[in-house]
């Protein structure tokens, strides 16, 4: 009886447990590759996704005769701005006897991490995520087995314009001002420039639109970043010896690039606004003998008038 119970306790200790143990015995490779379609081999931050193939290659060490097996992946990157889901998620194959006559043979299974960001990603910064793949056979588990990869986020410029006022009346030979704010909702610094023209018949003396404006990026710096700022346009009115009523309209175009050393074609952003002077006044006795309420019930004929125009 002794040695019955003896003879047991050997025959448990070798055989395997029914347990799983993590192993490393099979040859397997795991590559990233990269996602070729990406414009200037970048992801487009909040519109864009990039989708990275991992391939998994299994080499013959694997018994064959265990039958099917599971690869399993797991993903983790190292920022908060990036999703990545995979696709699948798992996936399961069997490598046949026969193939492993061959040293050599190798099977291959993939998966594909689609990779996303939010307007919050730095533009030109790379950041990393890693795929692990575990293989389940019958009765042992491989691996992690991990694979990295990095991708770098594309410029995505946005100002946004907020003019305080899109019309002033002025006398002639005066000087106003136009606050315009302008802000960067994009993702990296911007430079940007501002240029005034008028295209219409009647002429503004002067249409100073100011210079650079240099603004920072929120997702750099956080709510400290000088990210906004406001800007006078300056304006002069012409000169009138005599009474006048007219209307100046010109435009204003905003054009922001990226602030910094970059390397490619960048996205740029342009915005155009119009601005109106209604230079009225400068009696000057243009009009000798013509009482004021006569000036000013021609003022709103013509004004009626104005409007009425197509």
């Amino acid at each position: 009886m002794f040695r019955l119970a003896w003879l047991a306790l050997v025959l448990c200790a070798l055989l395997p447990s029914a347990e799983a143990q993590p192993s490393s015995d099979p040859p397997v490779a795991v590559v990233a590759e990269p996602d070729a379609s990406l414009p200037n081999g970048r992801l487009v931050p909040e519109t864009g996704q990039a989708r990275v193939r991992i391939l998994v290659d299994v080499g013959c060490a694997l018994p064959p005769h265990v039958g099917e097996s599971e690869v399993t992946f797991k993903v983790d990157t190292t920022v908060g701005y990036a999703s990545v889901i995979l696709s699948p998620g798992s996936t399961k194959f069997e490598i046949p006897p026969e193939a492993c006559t061959n040293p050599d043979y190798r099977h291959t299974v993939e998966t594909s991490a689609i990779v996303t960001t939010t307007r919050q990603a730095p533009a030109l910064q790379s950041f990393a995520s890693t795929v692990s793949a575990t293989i389940q056979a019958e009765s042992a588990r491989y691996g992690p087995y991990p694979v990295s990869f990095e991708l770098v986020n594309e410029f995505l410029p946005l100002t946004l314009l907020n003019p305080h006022q899109l019309y002033q009346k002025a006398a002639p030979g005066k000087t106003i001002v136009f606050p315009v704010e302008a802000q960067n909702l994009g993702n990296g610094p911007v430079r940007v420039t501002v240029e005034a023209t008028q295209p219409n018949k009647n002429k503004l003396d002067v249409v100073d639109p100011g210079p650079v404006i240099h603004l920072e990026s929120r997702t750099g710096r956080g709510a400290q970043a000088q990210f906004k700022k406001i800007q006078e346009i300056r304006v002069e009115t012409p000169p009138s010896t005599g009474y006048v009523n007219a209307i100046y309209q010109f435009n204003v175009k905003y054009s922001s690039v990226y602030d910094g050393n970059a390397t490619g074609a960048l996205a740029t952003d342009e915005q155009t606004i119009s601005l109106a002077v209604q230079v009225q006044g400068g009696l000057g006795g243009a009009a000798p003998g013509v009482a004021s309420g006569g000036i000013l019930l021609a003022l709103s004929a013509a004004l009626l008038l104005r409007r009425r125009a197509p």
